[in-house]
């Protein structure tokens, strides 16, 4: 099995999306979350990754392009490591949200399994593609695997391989190009560091 998984969320994406739920939708990656990948590549260099997974999304996709600029390494795109998809959901702020459907929003801060964002994915289903890809990278026989994803993947993801309850995912703040790495070991992980190695997009947070 592997012995250390890096999981990285995606640079910041374009401005219309600041302050917005942004899921399923292929946004692509601004001026400034290009250079934050950009920036990834040295210190992910220094890692030495031997495999590499990647949401098929743009904003991953091209992450993952700048950062391993110059490994001999491709990603393998993983349908499991895709967002959640919001549906209806999909471009709005809290605020709007909140506004129409207070009664879902608080089922969804509960983390009910059979929760479903309206015209979306389940909670329950997420969570269970979510961890199918841990598992699928945990079982790599590289010494280092590292996945380009997103903020409510690798929250998501750290809950499952930390052992944690799921509602614990708020705990975690990943902001756009934020790196968390874990050492593995048979049943379980250990959370080594979590935040970011590249310099921080002033107000970003997509």
């Amino acid at each position: 099995m592997a012995q250390r998984l890096i999981l990285i969320r995606h640079g910041q994406v374009e401005e219309r999306f600041e302050g917005r739920f942004v899921g399923s939708t292929d946004a692509v990656l601004s001026s400034a979350g290009l250079r934050q990948a950009r920036e990834l590549a040295t210190w992910l260099a220094g890692k030495q990754p031997g495999a590499c997974f990647c949401s098929p999304l743009q904003r991953c996709a091209a992450t993952a392009g700048a950062a391993l600029a110059g490994l001999a390494l491709q990603p393998e795109m993983d349908p499991d490591l895709r967002e959640v998809d919001f549906g209806a959901w999909e471009g709005l702020s809290f605020s709007d949200i909140a506004g129409k459907d207070a009664a879902a929003v608080d089922r969804w801060a509960r983390l009910e399994d059979d929760f479903r964002f309206p015209g979306g994915e389940s909670i329950a289903g997420f969570r269970s593609r979510v961890g199918d890809a841990a598992r699928r990278m945990a079982a790599m026989p590289q010494e280092t695997v590292v996945a380009f994803t997103h903020g409510g993947v690798i929250r998501f993801m750290l809950c499952a391989l930390l052992r944690l309850d799921p509602r614990s995912y708020v705990a975690f703040d990943i902001r756009p190009a934020g790196v968390a790495e874990l050492a593995l070991f048979e049943g379980g992980a250990l959370l080594q560091s979590l935040g970011n190695v590249c310099d921080p997009v002033p107000g970003g947070s997509v």
